[in-house]
């Protein structure tokens, strides 16, 4: 790094530390424009500035002006990634492949879980592997749900994050497969699948929630961007309890009423579910940029009433589902 400029070193370890230029010049407190000077070596940072850039990423001031190595491991190095979501694939689709054989042979098998394996899960497995690997290699983290370019990360805590929801991803997908095919040879039923696929999806969810939860202080560098991020866990939760209430109170329906495709109950029932799915949907979009824009600093958090209205006109959707 010493033979670089110290406008290319304040860059570098701005985008090391998962940092905007924004964010840079909010601590700073000077303007984006001027961060951007910096880097461009139009202009060079005061001593107290340069004190507090080297405070900010966490490195010595003589590593900032160049006139000594870092000689720290590079966030890249330090996170290695597992190679057991390859093994959970490799079982899923020998799971599959025994389940069409012994199935052939006992006459007992069902399109749609071979469908559903080889063609959904197998290569959402394999897809979101890939893409977590190239996330971490290639510290590119833009299409990832919920990540915020002006949010300043711990890299390293992110890529940890990522390789353990990448394994449990690998983990409860293989997990999945074979129990749609043991509840197939059973003869469990609709409601048995379906159980287990709900368990599966709110096992995912579970465990993207419970990594970023135990690390929020880890995680995130700025103290309001903590308290927002903790603010937005449970809001998060009601919003996914709301969808499954209202995707198991359908799937009763219909499986007890013995209500057929395509007749006008089913239609009723299809409408009541999208609506009370859009308008929680609605209310846990206007909530969540409600705490985008609360600032811990200045006001107590409060939820909106918009949110709650929306839950509740969820909620009452959903029960009358059961009316129809």
């Amino acid at each position: 790094m010493s033979e670089k400029m110290i406008g290319e070193r304040i860059a570098y370890y701005r985008k090391k530390a998962g940092m905007s230029q924004e964010k840079v010049a909010e601590y700073m407190e000077v303007s984006r424009q001027a961060v951007t000077k910096w880097e461009g070596d139009r202009s060079k940072p005061s001593s107290d500035n340069l004190i507090k850039l080297a405070s900010l990423f966490d490195i010595d001031v003589e590593v900032l002006l160049g006139n000594k190595d870092d000689n720290s491991p590079t966030t890249g190095d330090s996170v290695t990634i597992s190679k057991a979501p390859w093994i959970f694939i490799g079982i899923s689709f020998v799971v599959l492949l025994l389940y069409i054989i012994v199935g052939s042979v006992m006459k007992n098998i069902s399109p749609g879980t071979v469908i559903t394996g080889f063609v959904v899960l197998i290569p959402i497995q394999l897809f979101l592997h890939l893409y977590f690997t190239y996330s971490i290699k290639n510290e590119s983290f833009n299409g990832l749900a919920g990540y915020d370019s002006k949010i300043s990360y711990d890299l390293n805590v992110l890529k940890k994050i990522l390789t353990h929801i990448d394994l449990n991803i690998g983990m409860s997908s293989t997990v999945f497969i074979f129990l749609s095919c043991a509840v197939d040879f059973l003869h469990l039923g609709s409601i048995a699948f379906i159980v287990v696929f709900i368990a599966y999806i709110v096992d995912l969810v579970a465990s993207v929630l419970v990594n970023n939860y135990r690390m929020i202080d880890k995680l995130y560098r700025n103290d309001e961007d903590k308290e927002r991020a903790r603010k937005g866990m449970p809001v998060f939760v009601v919003y996914l309890i709301l969808l499954l209430a209202g995707l198991l109170v359908t799937i009763i329906v219909f499986e007890e009423k013995k209500i057929d495709n395509n007749t006008a109950p089913a239609m009723k029932v299809i409408t009541l579910t999208i609506l009370g799915m859009l308008f929680a949907t609605g209310g846990y979009a206007f909530e969540n940029r409600n705490i985008t824009k609360w600032k811990p600093e200045e006001s107590i958090y409060k939820i909106s009433k918009i949110s709650i209205l929306g839950a509740l006109f969820s909620l009452a959707l959903f029960g009358l589902i059961l009316l129809v």
